[in-house]
This record gives structure tokens, sequence and C-alpha cells, in this order.
């Protein structure tokens, strides 16, 4: 059942997880039909939730991780918009991994850009990590040569 103000991709993605049905095809199928029935305003369920207090005279800040979407990107893109450094990014992704959260990479994606031939056809493109050591030009210039 999907309660009102539930959006259905997340009590999909618990009814899924609840009954041992972890097939991704299964469960893209059982929101198509949901979604025939209400509305949907995504695919993609919320898998991890933390409230946060960037501020004391400010209201907790209420972030969410969708699946599929790399949790130390969700997490760098909500410190440009807070302003919190790289020590409370840590924190903050230990925290969801430690969770549960299934993560590939440790540090954020900053950049991610297609590079176009002239004909407008994509040559390749240039992705830029924030991984501590690597500066932009190298990957520029690597991508380059």
């Amino acid at each position: 059942e999907v309660y009102e103000g539930t959006e259905p991709a997340d009590a999909v993605y618990k009814f899924c997880a609840r009954a041992g049905l972890q097939n991704a095809e299964l469960r893209r199928s059982l929101l198509a039909e949901v979604c025939e029935a209400v509305e949907c305003r995504r695919e993609e369920a919320v898998i991890w939730t933390k409230s946060i207090i960037f501020d004391e005279d400010d209201d907790p800040v209420h972030f969410g991780i969708l699946e599929g979407e790399e949790p130390v990107d969700a997490i760098y893109a909500l410190s440009l918009r807070h302003g919190f450094d790289a020590a409370g990014r840590q924190i903050l992704l230990e925290d969801a991994i430690a969770s549960g959260v299934p993560t590939t990479r440790t540090y954020p994606r900053i950049l991610s850009k297609n590079v176009l031939h002239e004909d407008g056809s994509i040559i390749g493109t240039v992705e830029v990590f924030d991984d501590g050591f690597t500066q932009p030009a190298d990957v520029i210039e690597a991508f380059v040569e």
C-alpha cells in the first residue's frame, strides 16, 4: 500500500527490501504499475536520510541520498549549498557507509563535461575528482594527450 504523503518510489523500495526482492527490474516494474494508479514524482527511492543542523538558530536540513546516486557526490553538493568543509563531508560519508549505503568511491566528482568535436559528436568526457592530489589542469592535459 502507498499511503498519502508517501512517495511511491520509497514505498516500493521498502516493500521490496522487506520481502527480500532485490531485483531492480522487478522493482521498476512494480513502481510502473503503482505510478499508473497514483502520482509519482520520481523513480528513485530515497535510501538514506539525515537531519543536519548547520546553525543552532536554523531549522535542520533534511538530506537524502537516492538509489543509484553516489553518496560522496550528493554530500559534496550539499556541502556547496551549506558551506561545510571536507572534514564535515567525511563524517557524513562515514555515517552513510556505516548505515549500509552502497558507495563506489570516497572522493567527489567536481566536474564532468562532454568534449565535443566540431561536428557535435562526443569525443569523450573529462571528469575531475577532488581526490586531494590530482589537479584539474593535469586531468585536462591527460585527456588531450
